[in-house]
């Protein structure tokens, strides 16, 4: 977007035209409108939102249903989440960083700065030792203080330990769905009804099973206390 932005202006002095001073609040609203622009990746680099939605695209995958719930509710729940887990860690970010700089207190820079403190903080209490190492090996960066790791270090490594994290949280809730699969498949064979499909015995009892034991609001509070 910034690239865009200046080559709008490029012409003006390549023509010999006189150049053009920005001010400040050009710049702040530049900047920003960049920061937006890269606010859905920010999430899913520094956030939970990767986890989560992992972990419920597990849920519609072993109950056997493609589209219920569909995949923008799921994304919308992930969301949601993420704002309940990340509320501490963005209200200090907004209170350290955001808001001073708002308030003309201090530079966009030391905004920034200020900002990113609370999300290393999360990221690093919930990145695993092993992908810290297998980047920082890639990177040449020795691991001597976690408060000295960079970010082009520590985003790729929670990134990392979040998928691996969502896929083993994926495995356990896969498991019991799969019991049932396996025993309805038996138990039709079994009454040689083997012309039956078994997702059609299956599936409802997924679903009934599911909601007795409260699945949903299980899984919800397994989500939320994984996090540290």
């Amino acid at each position: 977007m910034i690239f865009l932005f200046l080559c709008c202006f490029l012409p003006l002095s390549s023509f010999g035209a006189s150049p053009i001073n920005f001010s400040s609040e050009t710049i702040s609203m530049v900047v920003s409108l960049a920061f937006l622009s890269l606010a859905p990746i920010l999430l899913l680099m520094m956030t939970s939102f990767t986890r989560l939605v992992i972990a419920l695209s597990f849920v519609r995958q072993g109950m056997g249903v493609q589209n219920m719930p569909p995949g923008s509710a799921l994304s919308a729940i992930a969301l949601f989440l993420t704002f309940f887990i990340m509320h501490k860690p963005i209200e200090s970010a907004y209170q350290a960083g955001i808001k001073p700089y708002l308030e003309q207190k201090i530079t966009l820079d030391k905004a920034f700065e200020k900002a990113a403190e609370p999300m290393r903080e999360f990221m690093l209490k919930n990145v695993k030792e092993k992908d810290l190492e297998v980047f920082s090996n890639i990177a040449k960066v020795e691991l001597e203080d976690k408060e000295s790791i960079p970010n082009r270090v520590l985003i790729p490594s929670f990134m990392l330990s979040e998928i691996k994290r969502g896929f083993e949280m994926g495995f356990l809730i896969l498991l019991p769905f799969t019991i049932i699969d396996i025993v309805v498949s038996i138990v039709l064979v079994s009454l040689g009804m083997m012309m039956v499909p078994p997702i059609s015995i299956a599936l409802p009892l997924k679903v009934i099973l599911f909601s007795i034991v409260d699945g949903w609001g299980m899984l919800f509070g397994s989500l939320v206390k994984s996090f540290s």
